[in-house]
Parts: structure tokens; C-alpha cells; sequence
């Protein structure tokens, strides 16, 4: 995504923070003046457009038949099948190997904490 125009101070710089299409709506209507900076799953990044150390999101999710959660080294992924997947992004943008794959396991305690911590958050928003 690039954004520029009236009020964006920070020029040809690149922002590594999580933002989902649902921050939009909200991002929108702060920069509107209406005071509003997160309503439901929507969070305001207007901060980031002049400041790189602007409150930053944790988590991304998505859902459509599938529920998907990241946060900024990991994805987890929970398929509508039952199967699940987990990708340290970190040492691959790729997504490749899936860290829950047999041939993966078992998972090095920082994959398993993170991976408890994204199920954690993932059951959290689901309820």
C-alpha cells in the first residue's frame, strides 16, 4: 500500500507495521476528525503516517472459510478441514515450511509459545 497527500510527513519510507483492510474504516474516519481511532476490528494507523513509532497493531486475522492470525514472525492458519498450519515468517516471507507438517515436529519452544499465544488470541476474538 502507498499513501501520500496532505498530512503523510514521513517520505520515502517504508513501514514494516501490520495493517489490515479493515484498518481503513477507521484510519478514514480519524483522519475525518471524528475522534474515532478503533471500532471493532478496525484500528486507526493515521499515527503512522508521521510517526514510525506510532501505536502499531499485534495481531492480523482474517477469516472466510478458514481463520488466519499473524503477528509480526509468525502465521497461523486453522483450515476448515481441521488441519492447521504454522510459518515463522520471519526466517521465511514465503511461508514454506509449514512448522506443523510431520516432518517439521516437533516445534522448538519459541514456535510452540508463539503458536499457543496466536491459538490463545485466535479463540479470544473468535468468542
Amino acid at each position: 500500500m502507498i499513501i501520500s497527500g496532505k498530512g503523510v510527513d514521513r517520505i520515502n519510507s517504508t513501514e514494516n507495521a501490520l495493517i489490515n483492510t479493515t484498518d481503513l474504516y477507521a484510519t478514514i474516519a480519524d483522519i475525518a476528525g471524528t475522534e474515532t481511532s478503533e471500532i471493532h476490528d478496525s484500528k486507526s494507523f493515521k499515527g503512522l503516517l508521521n510517526d514510525s513509532e506510532a501505536n502499531k497493531r499485534i495481531y492480523t486475522y482474517t477469516e472466510n472459510a478458514d481463520y488466519t492470525i499473524r503477528n509480526a514472525t509468525h502465521k497461523y492458519i486453522y483450515f476448515n478441514d481441521g488441519s492447521e498450519a504454522l510459518f515463522n515468517l520471519s526466517n521465511n516471507p514465503m511461508e514454506n515450511p509449514n512448522l506443523l507438517h510431520a516432518n517439521q515436529l516437533p516445534l522448538s519452544d519459541t514456535d510452540k509459545t508463539i503458536k499457543d499465544e496466536l491459538t490463545a488470541k485466535l479463540q479470544d476474538i473468535r468468542n
